[in-house]
């Protein structure tokens, strides 16, 4: 038999349990007080991760990140040799966040733009390949 609430529960279940993931977050979540610091921090931090690529080896707490880049929500901040992630929602499998690629990097990526310039979206699923659409 038809039921008319069972069509509509199931979407609006999904909806649920994708934004308690992040699913909802997007590129107008990225909201930054002063973004022209916040990337010039972020390129100093890793070019740290450049020259000594044992500094920054994990996660890094909201708090111990310079107070540019604690954007609304930050979970916390990962630093790679040519980019800086600041993630906003995450799970076992996925990271959604704020990316700041170095001035030289040359690896390619299918990250959405923000409103500023050089900061971008991410989306990243640890069951997928890397890809340019799919990097940690």
């Amino acid at each position: 038999m038809f039921d008319p609430l069972r069509i509509t529960a199931v979407p609006a279940l999904a909806m649920v349990l994708l934004a308690g993931c992040g699913g909802a977050t997007g590129p107008g979540d990225v909201r930054l007080s002063d973004p022209e610091k916040a990337v010039a921090e972020a390129r100093r931090l890793i070019a740290e991760k450049k020259a000594d690529v044992t500094r920054y080896p994990g996660w890094i707490a909201p708090d111990d990140l310079p107070a540019s880049l604690r954007i609304p929500g930050i979970l916390f901040g990962r630093v790679f040799v040519d980019h800086l992630n600041l993630v906003l929602a995450r799970n076992s499998e996925r990271q959604i966040g704020a990316r700041i690629w170095a001035a030289d990097a040359r690896q390619p990526h299918n990250d959405r733009k923000t409103s500023y310039p050089d900061v971008m979206f991410f989306q990243y699923s640890n069951d997928l390949p890397s890809s340019p659409d799919n990097l940690e």
